[in-house]
Order: C-alpha cells, then structure tokens, then sequence
C-alpha cells in the first residue's frame, strides 16, 4: 500500500487534510400505468475522490499551478494511501479554496474513477412476447419505453403490441 497521494507526474508533497470516496450504482425508476413504478439496476459508477488540503512553503503556487496543469490532459492514475490498487481516474475540478498567500494554498479537489468498460453483445432486436404490452418489453429489455417508442414509430397502442412482432431496442 502506498503512503504518498500521486496522479500521473504529480505527489503531493503533504497529504490532503480531508478525502472522501463516494462509490454508487446507476438506479432508474420506470413508472408503470396504473401499477406504480419498477427499479432498473443499471450497473456501477466510477467513484468519485474528493478532498481538501493545504499547500504550504514558498513553493505552494508553483505546486499548485503544477496540479492545475494536469486539468490540461485529465486522464491518469490515481493511487493514494490506504489503497492496494491505484485506479484510473479523470481529473473533474480544482478548486482554489479562500485567499491564497505566498507560503499558504487551500484548495479542493474532485477526481472520478474511470471503470473498464465490459463489452457485452446486446440485442438490436427482439419479438414481442405474450404480454404485448411496452412497458413489459421495456423492463425485460432494461430500457425506457419513451426510448421504445422513439425507435419504433410504428407503435400507436403501447397496450396493444402485435404479439411475434419485431421491437428494435437500439
């Protein structure tokens, strides 16, 4: 486990006095006519780092400024202490935080945590089953009827689907 805070060419020369690490997941409510709402786990989100510190010393500007060049080229590898794994990450926001002084920087900061996207094959297509109702295509095929609908200008009852039919999905 790594004792400094580092991404891509830059450690911070003190560790930032506050870090907080949100991790959360993709959640959609599809409402349903007439039967109240269905909860779509849409998979996990990046992270997302967030902290406070100081820069302090006749330096602090100069790091600073050396930590604002990277919002140039956001991509990059995030390790900090406490963690087994760095991660990659994108550098969203720095925030220079109350009056800066010459030996004196407060500052925030806010990265996110790229995930590796999983390449799953997902149907283009599929067939209207016996419920020829959208909204039960729309779950079973975990996407939105308004998108359904887009897709399918053909459709003039999304009560009433012709059963065997094809539905584009995207």
């Amino acid at each position: 486990m790594s004792e400094t805070m580092s991404f891509r060419d830059f450690y911070w020369p003190r560790l930032p006095d506050q870090v907080e690490i949100k991790a959360s997941r993709r959640v959609h409510a599809l409402e349903q006519p007439y039967d109240g709402e269905v909860l779509q786990e849409l998979g996990g989100k990046g992270r997302e780092i967030l902290g406070k510190g100081i820069f302090l010393g006749e330096n602090a500007r100069a790091v600073f400024n050396h930590l604002a060049e990277l919002l140039q080229n956001p991509k990059g590898i995030l390790s900090a202490p406490g963690w087994s794994v760095p991660i990659e990450a994108i550098f969203e926001e720095l925030k220079l935080e109350g009056t800066p002084r010459p030996d004196r920087i407060a500052y925030s900061f806010h990265f996110i945590e790229i995930l590796q996207s999983k390449s799953v094959e997902k149907p283009r297509e599929t067939i209207i089953g016996k419920e020829g109702s959208l909204w039960v295509e729309a779950i079973r095929n975990h996407t939105t009827v308004d998108l359904l609908l887009e897709k399918n200008p053909w459709i003039c009852r999304p009560d009433q689907l012709p059963i065997g039919k094809k539905l584009i999905l995207f």
